[in-house]
C-alpha cells in the first residue's frame, strides 16, 4: 500500500474517533475533518522530523515522539484558521492520535522494527521475542478509548492533551524497556529520554493551567 493511501485510510480512521468525540465540544462535523487531515500531516511530519533529530539526518524511518510534541504548536495555527479554542483542537488531536499509533504499531509489525527483547532462546535456535509492536499498539488503542472518556466527561476540558502526553509517556517508558534498544542520551535509549521529556511537558502544562485557574478564581 503506498503512503497516500496508508495516510488516507489513517485520516479515515481518525476522523471516526475525532467525531465521536468532537460532539461533546460542541465543534461542528466539518471542522472535525478538516482538523483531522491537519493532524494527520503534522503527525507525519513531526514523525520523520523526530527520526531525522534521532539519527542524524535521516529520514527513513519514523518516531512518534515527533508527532506527540511537534503537534501542540503545529495545531496552534489550526485552532486560529478554525476559530475554534487551542485546547479544543488539541482535546480532538490527543485520542486521533492514538489511532495513528496503533496504525503505525501495526506497519512496524510488518517491517520488523521496533522488535522486543529476546524472551528465550528454543531448542531449535530460533528466539522469541515481546511482543513489543502489539503490546504498544494495544496500549495506544487503550488510552484512545480512556481520553474519550476524560473528553466526554468534560471535567477535564482543555488538557486532555496533557493527559495523554502523561498517560503516553508512563507506559510508553515501561514498554521500551521491554524493547531491544541501544543508549540515545546517556545510558537511555530514545523512547526512556523522550517519555521523560514528554512527561515532564504534560505535567508542566496542567501545573500552570491549574496555577491560572486558581489566580482566576481569586
Amino acid at each position: 500500500m503506498s503512503i497516500e493511501m496508508s495516510m488516507a485510510a489513517g485520516t479515515g480512521l481518525m476522523l471516526v474517533v475525532m467525531l465521536a468525540s468532537a460532539r461533546h465540544l460542541h465543534t461542528p462535523p466539518w471542522k472535525t475533518a478538516i482538523l483531522s487531515v491537519l493532524l494527520a500531516c503534522a503527525g507525519y511530519t513531526g514523525a520523520k522530523l523526530m527520526f531525522a533529530i534521532e539519527a542524524g539526518g535521516r529520514l527513513d524511518g519514523r518516531s512518534f515522539f515527533g508527532a506527540l510534541l511537534f503537534v501542540p504548536p503545529l495545531m496552534v495555527l489550526a485552532a486560529l484558521a478554525l476559530r475554534m479554542p487551542l485546547g479544543d483542537a488539541l482535546d480532538l488531536c490527543a485520542p486521533g492520535e492514538c489511532v495513528m499509533l496503533a496504525l503505525l504499531k501495526v506497519k512496524c509489525l510488518m517491517d520488523g522494527c521496533c522488535a522486543g527483547m529476546i524472551l528465550r532462546t528454543t531448542d531449535s535456535g530460533s528466539v522469541i521475542r515481546f511482543p513489543s509492536q502489539i503490546s504498544e499498539g494495544g496500549h495506544a488503542l487503550l488510552l484512545c478509548g480512556v481520553l474519550m472518556v476524560l473528553i466526554r466527561r468534560g471535567r477535564w476540558r482543555g488538557q486532555v492533551y496533557a493527559w495523554y502526553m502523561i498517560l503516553y509517556s508512563v507506559g510508553r517508558f515501561i514498554l521500551n524497556l521491554l524493547r531491544e534498544t541501544e543508549p540515545f542520551i546517556w545510558i537511555l535509549p530514545a523512547g526512556n529520554f523522550w517519555s521523560l521529556i514528554t512527561l515532564a511537558a504534560g505535567t508542566t502544562w496542567l501545573l500552570l493551567k491549574r496555577q491560572r485557574a486558581v489566580h482566576t478564581a481569586a
